[in-house]
């Protein structure tokens, strides 16, 4: 299959004329290379700032029915399919849309944005729409720009077959040069989107600067189902994009396990974060000093002793919570280690000990936290393979503000896990992991970021590695060293994670639309 994306120019929406005239000339340029596909970027017309020349924008919307039949005209001309986000009046709504046409120009869906993002809501109202549609080459699905950070948009496209996810937009940046400029989405988000998935995504982005305010971050790329760019536009030109794909390369989802995600249904104020994102805090409650621990061992009388000394020294630290590395298999988590880890603490530090404990029905990988009075909780892992699961996702209070879960490998692969914790409260997730994967990074990066959580990664203990935090936003806080042995400390500001607000108008939790994912999930 042969895509083509078209980075366009942005202008304004006093160009609305000229932007028409562009269009037809790009989708023109496109088609003599004989793409089967096209793609062009969302609200390619008019423009993104629909409001800041009202005039202008009453004249563009008297013109667009004539831009969807000359689009859809060039579409059978052309005999190739066309996705064009465009700024869409339908009754007394107004749209950020993705209109499809298929090869003999007629239209066959609209994608209506859900995420909206920053000023969209100043005009746009939000979409309720998964639509995925039949071509030659296998499911297409289509969502626009924002809803890019919501892994249910994608999820719900995946779960009714889409293997080829087609995505307009108009990523936002900023930097002091166009090569400097880069985004959360083309960083992480949607490689992680697409692995998750096993789909390929196809984003076609603006470039340049919209009313000398919204700067674009071109880059137009396509991602494979392993969330590898494959190719990508430049950050400042206008230019077309062919890349050639085989949908057949699609990848397995993981097994998932949807009666314990049915937070992501609930009605917001029915949600446990809704509750604590409320109330009334001190910002002294909110910190918590984190020690993270790295180290090898041969023996667990070594991983006895080397505890032993970080815990000590944690604590002249002044750490709050001290994150121990997880005991490898071959050691089980016992009563004795755990009582010993608790008399070395004082005060209020909490220890993180992770480990398999044996049960009656076979091995249990858990996490216990520890306090010097004793077990304040534990969390048990529920997507792993080879070991019993819980049966629901949980959250631990480890002070009365500041909540944590738990991921242990593969389960970060896996988007409602993180969201059900988020959704009941967590702040914070922690996450034992022994990939060391670089796309496995960029999908714990997501999992921050599209939850507005903080992210602890516990390396695996062997080899050449480290842990890190990363904040709600994904960017990296505080790694250890590259090295098998290591510990780094800093400042966990779970106020960052309570305030969900990403942009004015964006909000990760009030923007979330759960009667939406609940219809598409129960296909009513």
């Amino acid at each position: 299959m042969k895509l083509a994306l078209i980075q366009m120019r942005t202008e304004p929406v006093s160009q609305h004329r000229t932007t028409a005239v562009r269009i037809v000339e790009l989708i023109r340029k496109a088609g003599e290379g004989r793409p089967d596909l096209v793609v062009l970027p969302e609200c390619a017309y008019p423009s993104y700032m629909l409001y800041s020349d009202p005039e202008a924008w009453k004249s563009a919307q008297a013109n667009t029915e004539d831009i969807l039949v000359r689009v859809g005209r060039l579409a059978a001309e052309y005999s190739m399919y066309i996705v064009m986000g465009i700024a869409l009046t339908e009754g007394d709504a107004l749209y950020n849309a993705a209109v499809v046409w298929d090869r003999e120009g007629r239209e066959i869906g609209r994608a209506r944005k859900s995420n909206l993002w920053h000023f969209d809501g100043k005009w746009f109202d939000a979409g309720q729409t998964s639509e995925v549609y039949d071509t030659e080459f296998g499911p297409m699905g289509v969502m626009v720009c924002a809803d890019g950070r919501i892994p249910e948009i994608a999820g719900m496209l995946r779960a009714k077959g889409a293997k080829l996810i087609v995505d307009p937009v108009n990523l936002v940046a900023a930097a002091a040069t166009p090569e400097q400029l880069s985004n959360q989405q083309y960083e992480f988000i949607l490689p992680a989107r697409a692995k998750e998935n096993g789909v390929f995504i196809a984003v076609a982005d603006k470039c340049g600067v919209e009313e000398d305010m919204v700067t674009c971050l071109g880059r137009s790329f396509v991602t494979d189902p392993e969330g590898k760019i494959l190719a990508e536009c430049s950050p400042d030109k206008e230019e077309i994009l062919f890349v050639d794909i085989d949908l057949s390369e699609c990848k397995e989802i993981p097994e998932k396990r949807p009666a314990l995600y049915e937070a992501v249904v609930t009605p917001t104020e029915e949600l446990p974060v809704t509750r604590d994102i409320q109330a009334a805090y001190t910002m002294d409650e909110l910190n918590l000093y984190t020690l993270l621990v790295r180290y090898s061992y041969a023996s667990k009388e070594e991983y006895i002793e080397k505890a032993m000394r970080y815990l000590r020294n944690g604590q002249i630290a002044s750490a709050d919570l001290i994150v121990l590395p997880e005991l490898e298999e071959e050691f089980r988590l016992d009563d004795a280690l755990t009582e010993t880890v608790s008399k070395a603490l004082e005060g209020d530090t909490v220890a993180a000990l992770a480990g398999r404990i044996d049960t009656g029905k076979g091995p249990a990988r858990v996490v216990r936290f520890l306090t010097s009075k004793g077990l304040l909780g534990a969390l048990q892992s529920t997507h792993c393979a080879g070991v019993q699961n819980a049966d629901s996702i949980e959250v631990l209070s480890l002070t009365p503000s500041i909540k944590i879960a738990v991921l242990f490998d593969e389960e970060a692969e896996i988007p409602e896990i993180t969201r059900t914790a988020m959704l009941k409260g967590a702040d914070i997730l922690l996450c034992y992991d022994g990939s060391s994967n670089p796309m496995r990074i960029k999908t714990l990066k997501t999992r921050a970021a599209e939850n507005s959580v903080f992210l602890i990664r516990s390396a695996a203990v062997q080899g050449i590695d480290t842990g890190a935090i990363y904040n709600p936003a994904g960017g990296q806080i505080l790694t250890t060293l590259t090295s098998e042995e290591h510990a780094a400390a800093g400042y966990i500001n779970t106020a960052l994670s309570k305030s969900k607000s990403i942009v004015p108008g964006t909000h990760i939790v009030h923007g979330r639309i759960p009667s939406f994912y609940k219809k598409e999930r129960n296909h009513e």
